[in-house]
């Protein structure tokens, strides 16, 4: 059953870091072409959620049915 789910999930891992020097939240995604900033964590995650539907639709991305599963990936700058 697992596998089922596994197949019709798609994991995009998407960086997050904190820039000490500007303060803010970024976030970047490489597969969907986001970079977005904030000034708290809550935010620049909801950033690339509304993001993140809008950039499928404007590079044209074939998902075959799967959902998307974003990966929240934080690093230290």
């Amino acid at each position: 059953m697992s596998s089922l789910i596994e197949e019709k999930t798609m994991n995009v891992p998407v960086k997050v870091i904190f820039d000490q020097e500007a303060k803010v939240w970024v976030a970047t995604c490489d597969f969907f072409s986001i970079v977005t900033e904030a000034n708290s964590l809550e935010k620049v995650q909801k950033n690339v959620y509304d993001l993140y539907p809008d950039m499928i639709l404007a590079n044209n991305i074939n998902l075959n049915g799967q959902d998307i599963h974003l990966d929240f990936l934080y690093t230290e700058k």
